[in-house]
């Protein structure tokens, strides 16, 4: 599902880890592990979210 701009900051982290869990990446970026991924997560929810 795609990120739109109407969902929440929690919204959007779960979608995007729920990405990284299925194809090991996010957008074009493979990070080293979960905690570098949640905080790629974070960084995009606090950018795009409500």
């Amino acid at each position: 599902m795609p990120i739109r701009p109407n969902m929440s900051k929690s919204a959007i982290v779960k979608e995007v880890l729920d990405n990284y869990k299925k194809t090991g990446k996010i957008g074009n970026t493979r990070p080293k592990n979960k905690r570098s991924a949640t905080k790629i997560a974070v960084a995009i929810a606090s950018k795009n979210g409500k």
